[in-house]
């Protein structure tokens, strides 16, 4: 059970690493898609985004091969809630959700771009991300370390309620390759 709980640490230790990598993408591999967008009927527009990696899973920090464009003019390096820095391979559909854009706002992922415009798919709900993004998975991973942490503690504590049984009733104690 400690290997479980020291395994999820290590894990989460990794993911929330992950955003943190050197680039290390597949060149021009990288596609990303919009999925749909919900009209907040205050001019803005909240887009649900995926993308499609032909390559094999890469890390792309925010920066020149990984960033969105609100002005339909240029690049920013402002990063985004839940944007994705690390990409399996495959197609993800509702990837993430970009909160509060205007139209013409883009995805551009090493050179591609994925962008809002008025005939773009309308999503049938707002919209929420099925991946998410690092912190959630850590802190699910963190969650789950903890769950670990107290059953091995209510573990070891019926072992020891057991012993202290057997040895009142007087049955003889049994060692652990006895159980087993």
């Amino acid at each position: 059970m400690r290997r479980a709980v020291a395994l999820t640490t290590l894990t989460a230790a990794l993911v929330c690493a992950t955003g943190s990598q050197a680039w290390s993408g597949g060149g021009n591999k990288i596609s990303p898609i919009l999925d749909c967008a919900w009209n907040n009927g205050d001019g803005t527009f909240d887009i649900t985004l995926g993308y499609e990696n032909l390559g094999s899973a890469a890390v792309l920090p925010v920066g020149n091969n990984n960033y969105v464009d609100t002005s339909g003019s240029g690049q920013t390096t402002q990063s985004y809630p839940g944007q994705p820095t690390s990409f399996a391979s495959g197609t993800k559909d509702n990837v993430w959700v970009l909160r509060g854009v205007p139209t013409d706002t883009s995805w551009v992922i090493e050179g591609h771009r994925a962008t809002l415009a008025q005939n773009s798919p309308a999503c049938a709900t707002k919209q929420v991300a099925v991946i998410g993004s690092w912190p959630g998975a850590a802190l699910g991973l963190l969650a789950m370390g903890s769950v670990l942490w107290v059953l091995q503690r209510r573990s070891a504590r019926a072992r020891s309620l057991i012993t202290r049984l057997r040895r009142t009733v007087g049955a003889p104690a049994r060692s652990r390759s006895e159980a087993l």
